[in-house]
């Protein structure tokens, strides 16, 4: 499969520091969409954190 161009340029989130990367999966009709929205609850509070440092990091992103 490599040899027909499958997973060129896919960045494996595990390869990087805090196993994040900016690259877009979905197609675009569904880019930069949210499914997950984190209350403000126990270990959700964490999580939405987290999550904000990542979108903050993927917005920073779109210019370069």
């Amino acid at each position: 499969m490599k040899e027909l161009g499958y997973g060129k340029d896919y960045q494996y989130p595990h390869d990087y520091d805090e196993t994040f990367v900016t690259q877009e999966y979905f197609p675009d009709a569904l880019a930069g969409r949210r499914f997950y929205h984190p209350k403000g609850a126990g270990f959700e509070e964490e999580l939405k954190a987290k999550l904000k440092a990542f979108l903050k990091k993927r917005k920073g992103s779109k210019g370069k």
